[in-house]
């Protein structure tokens, strides 16, 4: 019995099956089996794989009727001899290491259920175009449950766990692995991983249409809903995680998740705002400025397969169709601050601090930049009730501030505010240090400082 198996479902995949195959043979730790399934290729796939099994008699060969990756991946798990389950897609591919450097964390943390590393996302090419670092899963549905933060290829389960699970849903198309994952922390297995980019998922442009994003909107609905409340699919779960997430998070996930969506649809030139009538009544729903930013924003690199960068270049472009999907948003929610809110973090990740500033117009927000190195001046927002100033020591950002103001700022109200959200800053000494000698005040009462991303503790608006 091998100790490791990995499935693989292929479906029109001659042009990348033999490459993703080499990764498996190329694996330092040799004792495994790969399951390829063939899902109703058309092409060469199939005499490809059976070519490929033919000189290696570790690689198993299973063929199907076109039911879709779910099918073949549970066809695959099925048919699986190890005692530890893996999936890699035909045009993805692991590192040389990474069956030995994950069955290694076994000898540290023997009671590991799931074994996982970091991953990238990669062109056709194989150039890096993200880098992703899986969050800390000491609690796994915690997290796993809110977010898929794993890749389905970049994790050995053990077989027993995932039998416990249940297979993959083959009712939903697109977020089927986040099903799973969330199952499979509901068991309560611990999950332990190391800090290493050892998987690659391989990001092709135009791979989104507008039905996959449809039913990446729908399928996403549909498993979200299910992290609230008990699954009768885990009969086994966790008391901890029986009854799944507390319901007060139930509308931001959603939220969220329509946002990213949204994000997608922007990114193809589709029309983002019918992705919202899949949300209930949102009225009451509490909006992370930071969080939906962060959503859009990622959805538009992925979909354009660029970096944040490079939406930069074609924001021009890009920007009327965002205005679009946050100007409904807010007519939506029934309130336009924490929307706009969202739209100047989403600016400042993609033009930078300081240079998103001309790219925001609002007519309740006055967005400035303020350098502690010199002086701070009285701000006047004019009829804005909300001062969001960038702060800068010089040439280097140090975040953001948000202030409410109901007549012009004077330089000690601002200085307090500054100072009073400093500790969460990073480089926070400069602003202890330098004098902001316009006011060694108190932060006033009715002033409030606003974190952004990386920079404290996460703000949200109602």
């Amino acid at each position: 019995m091998p100790t490791v198996s990995i499935i693989m479902p292929a479906f029109q995949a001659e042009a990348s099956l033999r490459s993703a195959i080499s990764s498996m043979a190329a694996q330092t730790f040799a004792d495994w089996e790969l399951i390829v399934v063939d899902d109703g290729s058309t092409d060469t796939t199939l005499a490809l794989a059976q070519s490929i099994a033919k000189a290696d008699p570790r690689v198993r060969v299973l063929t199907q009727a076109n039911l879709g990756a779910s099918s073949a991946r549970n066809t695959g798990l099925r048919e699986a001899k190890g005692e530890w389950i893996g999936f890699l897609d035909a045009d993805d591919w692991f590192a040389p290491s990474f069956l030995q450097a994950l069955l290694a964390i076994r000898t540290v943390h023997p009671d590991a259920g799931v074994l996982y590393c970091d991953f990238a996302l990669v062109d056709a090419n194989g150039k890096l175009q993200e880098e992703q670092r899986v969050p800390d899963l000491s609690d796994p549905f915690g997290v796993l449950a809110r977010n898929c933060a794993l890749s389905v290829h970049c994790a050995l389960t053990r077989a027993d766990v995932f039998r416990a699970a249940g297979e993959f849903d083959e009712n939903i198309v697109i977020n089927e692995d986040w099903d799973l994952w969330q199952r499979i922390a509901r068991t309560g297995t611990p999950f332990w991983g190391i800090r290493e980019i050892l998987a690659f998922y391989v990001t092709r442009p135009n791979s989104l249409s507008r039905r996959k994003v449809e039913t990446l909107a729908s399928d996403g609905v549909i498993v979200i809903e299910r992290m609230f409340s008990a699954d009768p699919r885990v009969p086994s779960a966790d008391p901890r995680y029986a009854n799944g997430l507390p319901l007060e998070d139930r509308l931001p996930m959603l939220l969220d998740w329509i946002i990213m969506c949204a994000g997608n649809a922007v990114a193809l030139d589709l029309d983002p705002v019918p992705y919202l009538d899949q949300l209930p009544d949102i009225d009451d729903t509490l909006i992370y400025p930071e969080n939906a930013a962060g959503s859009m924003t990622g959805a538009m690199t992925f979909a354009r397969c660029v970096n944040v960068a490079g939406l930069a270049k074609v924001w021009p472009e890009l920007a009327p169709g965002v205005k679009v999907f946050w100007d409904a948003l807010a007519q939506k929610l029934g309130r336009n601050r924490p929307v706009e809110m969202a739209r100047a973090a989403q600016l400042r990740h993609i033009f930078g601090p300081g240079k998103w500033i001309s790219e925001f117009q609002s007519t309740a927000i006055y967005a400035c930049k303020i350098d502690i190195a010199s002086p701070v001046q009285e701000i006047d927002p004019g009829t804005c009730d909300i001062v969001l100033a960038d702060v800068f020591n010089g040439t280097h950002s140090l975040g953001l501030v948000e202030i409410p103001a109901i007549a012009p700022l004077p330089p000690a109200v601002v200085a307090a505010a500054i100072r009073s959200i400093a500790p969460y800053w990073p480089d926070r000494r400069p602003v202890i240090r330098t004098a902001l000698d316009a006011g060694r005040v108190g932060l006033s009462n009715w002033s409030r400082a606003y974190p952004f991303k990386g920079l404290g503790p996460q703000a949200h608006c109602r």
